[in-house]
């Protein structure tokens, strides 16, 4: 089986860095998960051994918080134009190696764009990534954690790299093409749900929804996605474009019953744990 390996700076995310290596291991193990503070031992050549621990990777979590792009060194250059910046050395392997990666964004931090990364590092730019939310974090580590358990069961099985990976992103199609019309057929289940277990199922269908344009039919892959994860018994998927009003406007449309009861629960508590007045809603009395 393939390992996880955590990328981080340590100016900027070494605290979240701390607590998912924590959670992962619990996940999946010590042996599973990398993490340099833990992992790299005194006496060795710190460029060598990132990259020899990459190459028995199958997964990158890059950690990128508000510091991950901007931060400079004492002559006040952009670390990550450095070639030999420990971060981009990283990034750099794991795309050259075709590593799956999983960007998860701290403290509100956007996803870089292509045009703020060096040349080598571009690519990463267009990898789908995850939210890690200070309040939230460990449902949010788990829904990372099934995503990963996709990629170690894949890496297992020893399947290639050609399909597109469950946290990589492609860029947006034209509303209304075939192949627009493939990933709504496939969020809704289509194809191939029996032969995989509920949690690859879901990571799948949450991969394919954030490639979606806003819109009725995204909302109706996002619908469906609840209803497979309340008949399943799985943790609801928060997407980034996912506010408050929406998930209020989701409920109002859904139909009386264990599904709407549960979303309510959860809005519930979202709310209480944001210090928001209840939102009171035109069907309850």
């Amino acid at each position: 089986m393939g390992r996880i390996f955590i990328s981080y700076r340590r100016d900027d995310a070494a605290g979240h860095a701390g607590w998912l290596h924590r959670l992962l291991v619990d996940h999946f193990g010590p042996d599973q998960v990398f993490r340099d503070v833990d992992n790299l031992p005194p006496g060795v050549n710190f460029v060598e051994e990132i990259r020899r621990q990459l190459a028995s990777c199958c997964a990158v979590v890059a950690l990128i918080g508000p510091e991950w792009l901007t931060v400079t060194d004492r002559k006040g250059n952009r670390r990550l134009d450095d070639p030999h910046d420990y971060v981009r050395l990283e990034i750099a392997s794991a795309l050259q190696r075709g590593i799956r990666i999983f960007p998860a964004l701290l403290r509100n931090t956007p996803m870089p764009s292509a045009d703020d990364l060096p040349d080598e590092l571009k690519d990463l730019a267009f990898w789908n990534a995850i939210e890690l939310d200070e309040h939230a974090f460990e449902h949010d580590t788990a829904t990372l954690a099934a995503a990963l358990k996709v990629a170690l069961d894949e890496s297992e099985r020893g399947q290639s790299n050609t399909e597109t990976p469950a946290g990589q992103a492609e860029l947006p199609v034209t509303r209304g093409s075939a192949e627009d019309l493939s990933v709504e057929q496939e969020v809704e289940g289509t194809a191939g749900i029996g032969s995989i277990d509920a949690d690859a199922e879901q990571n799948r269908r949450v991969a394919r929804i954030v490639k979606m344009r806003p819109g009725a039919r995204r909302d109706h892959a996002v619908d469906a996605l609840r209803q497979y994860e309340a008949e399943h018994d799985l943790v609801s998927h928060r997407f980034h474009f996912e506010s408050y009003t929406t998930r209020v406007r989701a409920i109002e449309r859904m139909h009386k019953g264990q599904r709407r009861e549960a979303a309510i629960a959860e809005l519930r508590a979202y709310e209480a744990e944001r210090g928001l007045r209840p939102h009171h809603f035109r069907f309850e009395r």
